[in-house]
């Protein structure tokens, strides 16, 4: 069974590819470090990997992709009780919305986003 510490390594490398524009490479990579992540013990770390590939594929400019793979993370954080990342989830779904000009779906996302992180004073990314 693949280790928590090399999907982060499988899905951080996957984002230098997508910043290379070599999405082949780094689709690749996000299918491995995601792979039977539900099979594993529970570890909030586990909650990266779909960010990353979320903003791998942001990268890429396949922001529907991107935003389904943010669904599949805050789904797989929140079923396990956890809000570590959400509030970066939050913040790059509203960066999708704004790049697609969905006004609405922006405001919400960015509600979210900062009602987490006044709530539990995560640190946001905020560069894309």
């Amino acid at each position: 069974m693949t280790t928590t510490l090399t999907r982060l390594s499988q899905s951080s490398l996957a984002v230098i590819y997508a910043h290379q524009q070599i999405p082949r490479k780094a689709r690749h990579l996000l299918d491995e470090a995601i792979q039977d992540i539900d099979q594993l013990s529970y570890d909030e770390n586990l909650n990266i990997p779909f960010y990353l590939a979320a903003f791998t594929e942001y990268q890429l400019k396949a922001y529907d992709s991107a935003t389904s793979w943010l669904v599949q993370g805050i789904n797989f954080t929140t079923s396990h009780q956890s809000h570590y990342m959400l509030a970066n989830d939050y913040r790059l779904l509203a960066e999708i919305a704004l790049k697609q000009d969905q006004a609405s779906r922006y405001l919400d996302a960015l509600t979210k986003q900062r009602f987490l992180t006044e709530l539990f004073h995560e640190a946001v990314n905020e560069n894309f």
